[in-house]
């Protein structure tokens, strides 16, 4: 019976054998094929170039594992399971905590997978004993995996986005089957490891599916609310780079219109001469460019007008005077569409980076007759794509490409410009070189260096009608190593085949999935040290109660957590299962709280987003009706502009503007766009300063104010004019910290104002007041610009009238022979009709005039004061352009070198008068004598104005009238 008994036991021990060595091979085949998947599905882009060292890293100890595993395979085939088993979980435990340390993101599966896999692995395969061991270890290992991540963070790139996807579902997958295999083979496992597992699998599975799911709802609301804030941003910058453009073809087109380029470059054309007090003349248009290239004197780099053949006739930089700009864009597309014009990023002579914007200029009979051209500074885009900076956070940035993916303009790194994303073909870069939108004299070096080899980030734009937000990993220019993983928003420029990117990197936004990561491992770590301190403590002393205990751990682990383990006894069994249900009402709690804060803050961010949105659009329309009041210079058209902008932007029932008097005494309307805002127009409706109403409060306090018909403060509105106003909201007009007037709104919404309209809507009156006072400034300087003009023309008649009095020589005679002075003015018809129209007058030989004559009036600041008469010496001259122009030219420092002789001898005049008043004087000082005074007065007058008789006669004064 013995024998029988050892005989069946060595049977039942060898079968046990037996099925642990194949559950062994079953465990190691398990992880080499996952290990085989995972390599799989990683190699492809392992290999791309830019890919970070870590993955390299993580793909070379995965492939490690791999080569490990088979030989503890073979161990297990060859009958070492022992080694085998041990050698298998070793290396997989080291390739797991290999992993944390090279990629981020993953901590908490990988724990969850440390400590589940070892244990279970270890309960199917090895002794009581070293399972115990191998318990202990996994879960240490598990602890400084989640401890790692969460206190001690190491920068770390992402895992691949494969991976992402994937591990979890094939991590599930092996869990789940040795869960299976645990249950079924439950009857071989101790009593001593029973408990504890239970409790330790049903706390870390817990916790570990609501930190996943927690995680994945937070992770999806946070995106979600970034993309939307990304695309806003997006559409907004490119929204103001297309302002920019269009506001600058707009200006230009009507810039081109003014009547005196159109005078000039005709006049130019045909060799006729303007009138010199009329319109178009050189002198005019030479002052005008320069006023416009002051609007933005940083940016700006030349205002320049070309004649219809493309040469430069006028240009703020003079360098650029005479060139032919025939062959560039900027000219020939006006002149071939009529359209106004703007260029791509071009380079100019100076490997500057700029862009041109041109619009045709017309005659009087709608025939081109030239271009007026805006040549800007590149470097403006960048400004405006900097301003996008951080507007969505730290970290965020804005860009600018072309329609080839050349980057123009990027917020984090100027030094991007120039570069693109996409591998060029050498058809492309000699096409952008011929173009100028390459530099000249680009080596083959740099144009090699342009290509970024950022391909996700290439297929993102490719794929733009697809998807305008995708996800891209950002590589440094020259290791091409990741430096991030960025959120990234596109959107297209509807004035320019530009696309504008906004990219946030996703480490900042969800910066709260981290927190709220390292939240629930302290908390798991602290419950599962608990649990298991526990349970190896109570272990020993379990008894039948540990079988009811175990049936109420069972449905928890299946998702029950309403089940409670029964108290019967008061000994430590009792207190086990009171803490077990303590345990268990905390995870309830948990979960519960959890899943309302998740709530709560995606109804949290769906508000902000909302408010977000709105803010945004209220932005955008203040910065349009900005961009267009500016423009406007006349305060007649502008304050009716601004309401009419007002209204209809915001739809607004009634609009008005009130002008504060000089007096300070009322505030007069000036401006309405409603019905009735126009009848108080008519009538001259004004409020006094200080009175009652919420205007008079503000023309008062220059604070904004508002009112509403509703609420405790609700405010009865009686104006017959305005008989649907429901809602009032005045804002000051400031201007260098005074109230000059009072922006009314009004609306026929009840409650329609609140505290954030003022704070949105005082912008647009700090706007609207400034651009008030531009064009109160302009139109002092126009008129004060023309009184001094007309007083200076005034002075110059006048102080060349007096020298020709007084002057006997009225002109200078010079032939081959000699020259004389002239004593009496050369008379003629032409001469007269010079002098009077001051334009240039050619005769040519055609055979009825005696001489060939050239005419040329000498202008001084617009004013006629002789006249250059050059003749012939023979009858047949026919006068070339050249001499016609050297005519010109001679006459224009003539007049300015006889002001000078002018002045000079004025001034010598001035001091030989001073000199003879002083000596005569001193000579009268010289003796106390009245006689002596009136003798000496006498003789000096008489010697220095050159008379034979000077008399004084003293005159007898009568005494006042009332002596």
């Amino acid at each position: 019976m013995d024998n029988s008994i050892h005989t069946h036991r060595f049977d039942q021990q060898g079968r046990q054998t037996q099925e642990q060595r194949r559950s062994a091979l079953i465990s190691a085949f398990a992880l080499i094929t996952a290990a085989l998947f995972t390599i799989a599905i990683s190699a492809r882009d392992v290999f791309k170039p830019g890919t970070a060292w870590q993955h390299n890293a993580s793909f070379v100890s995965l492939f490690v594992f791999l080569l490990l595993a088979f030989f503890a395979a073979a161990l297990i085939w060859q009958g070492s399971q022992r080694n085998g088993v041990l050698l298998l979980l070793g290396s997989f435990l080291a390739l797991l905590f290999a992993t944390n340390l090279l990629l981020a993101e993953l901590s908490l599966l990988l724990a969850v997978l440390a400590a589940t896999l070892a244990i279970a692995i270890s309960l199917i395969t090895l002794s009581t004993r070293l399972t115990g061991i191998l318990a202990i270890v996994s879960l240490v290992i598990s602890i400084l995996i989640v401890l790692i991540d969460s206190f001690l963070p190491i920068s770390r790139p992402p895992a691949l986005e494969q991976i992402r996807t994937t591990l979890p579902y094939l991590a599930g997958v092996i869990v789940f089957s040795y869960a299976v295999v645990l249950v079924y083979q439950q009857r071989r496992i101790s009593l001593f490891l029973k408990f504890p597992l239970a409790i330790l699998s049903a706390t870390l599975l817990a916790i570990a599916a609501l930190a996943i799911q927690s995680n994945r709802l937070l992770e999806q609301s946070l995106t979600e609310q970034e993309n939307q804030t990304l695309l806003g941003i997006a559409h907004q910058a490119a929204n103001s780079l297309d302002n920019f453009i269009n506001s600058n073809l707009e200006l230009v087109r009507t810039q081109a219109q003014l009547p005196d380029f159109s005078l000039h470059l005709t006049a130019a054309a045909t060799g006729e001469v303007l009138d010199p007090s009329g319109k178009g003349t050189e002198e005019e248009v030479a002052e005008i460019l320069p006023g416009f290239a002051r609007r933005d004197p940083v940016f700006i780099l030349s205002y320049a007008l070309l004649d219809s053949k493309g040469n430069v006739i006028l240009d703020t930089n003079s360098e650029n005077t005479g060139r032919n700009e025939s062959k560039f864009l900027h000219f020939s597309q006006p002149k071939e569409d009529g359209l106004p014009f703007v260029s791509d990023i071009l380079y100019d002579e100076d490997n500057v980076r700029v862009i041109y914007f041109s619009a045709p200029v017309r005659s009087e009979q709608h025939e081109f007759v030239g271009v007026l051209r805006v040549k800007y500074s590149a470097a403006i885009l960048q400004q405006i794509i900097n301003q996008f900076n951080n507007v969505a956070g730290g970290h965020s940035t804005a860009s600018l490409l072309d329609e080839n993916l050349f980057f123009l303009a990027d917020g984090a790194d100027a030094a991007l410009i120039g570069r693109t994303i996409e591998s060029p073909t050498a058809e492309l870069l000699t096409q952008l070189t011929e173009q100028k939108r390459l530099p000249p004299d680009a080596d083959s070096l740099y144009i090699n260096s342009l290509y970024m080899g950022a391909g996700d980030l290439r297929d993102g734009f490719r794929n733009f009608e697809t998807t305008n937000v995708f996800i891209s990993e950002i590589h440094l220019q020259e290791t091409g190593e990741i430096t991030s993983l960025d959120q990234i928003a596109v959107d297209k420029m509807a004035s320019r085949p530009w696309f504008v990117a906004f990219s946030q990197t996703r480490e900042v936004f969800l910066h709260p999935v981290a927190e709220q990561r390292r939240a629930i491992a302290a908390t798991s770590i602290v419950i599962a040290i608990i649990a298991a301190a526990i349970s190896i403590t109570v272990t020993r002393w379990l008894t039948s109660p540990i079988e009811r205990l175990s049936a109420t751990a069972d449905q928890i682990s299946k998702g029950d957590l309403t089940a409670r383990a029964s108290i019967i006894t008061e000994d430590e069994i009792g207190q086990l299962a009171e803490t077990f249900n303590r345990m268990t009402e905390q995870l309830n709690q948990t979960l519960t709280g959890l899943e309302q804060r998740v709530a709560d803050r995606t109804a949290d961010l769906e508000m902000a987003r909302q408010n977000t949105e709105k803010r945004a659009r209220e932005l955008q329309i203040i910065a349009e009706i900005s961009s267009t009041i500016t423009s406007e210079q006349k305060l007649d058209t502008l304050l009716p502009l601004v309401t009419r902008l007002v209204s209809e932007s915001f739809d607004f029932y009634h609009v008005g503007i009130f002008m504060i008097d000089e007096t300070r005494q009322f505030a007069a309307l000036q401006a309405a766009n409603s019905e009735g805002g126009k009848n108080m127009l008519l009538r001259g409706h004004k409020l006094g300063v200080g009175a009652t109403g919420i205007v008079g409060y503000v023309a008062q306090h220059g604070e904004p104010r508002i009112a509403l018909d509703v609420g405790t403060d609700a405010v009865f509105f009686n104006n017959p004019d305005l008989p649907n106003t429901r809602s009032e909201m005045a804002l000051p007009l400031t201007s260098r910290r005074q109230t000059i007037g009072v922006l009314d709104v009004q609306s026929n919404k009840p409650g329609a104002f609140t505290e954030n309209d003022v704070k949105t809507l005082g912008i647009l009156a700090d706007q609207v007041a400034t651009a008030i006072e531009n064009a109160r400034l302009f139109a002092q300087t126009q008129q004060a610009l023309a009184e001094s003009q007309a007083l200076y023309s005034q002075y110059v008649r006048e102080s060349w009238g007096s020298l020709s009095q007084v002057e006997a020589t009225v002109g200078y005679y010079h032939t081959l022979t000699g020259g004389q002075k002239l004593a009496s003015p050369v008379e003629s018809p032409e001469i007269r009709q010079v002098m009077n129209r001051g334009s240039i007058t050619v005769l040519h030989a055609d055979g009825n005039i005696e001489s060939p004559t050239i005419i040329v009036p000498v202008k001084l600041r617009g004013q006629v004061i002789g006249t250059l008469n050059i003749k012939a010496p023979t009858k047949d001259r026919q006068w070339s352009q050249d001499e016609i122009n050297l005519a010109e030219a001679v006459s224009e420092r003539l007049s300015l070198a006889l002001e000078n002789a002018r002045l000079f001898e004025e001034t010598t005049r001035r001091a030989e008068r001073e000199r003879l008043v002083s000596d005569i004087t001193t000579k009268i000082r010289g003796t106390n004598d009245p006689q002596e005074m009136i003798r000496t007065a006498v003789q000096e007058l008489q010697q220095a104005l050159g008379v034979t008789r000077v008399e004084i006669v003293p005159q007898k004064l009568s005494p006042p009238p009332d002596r």
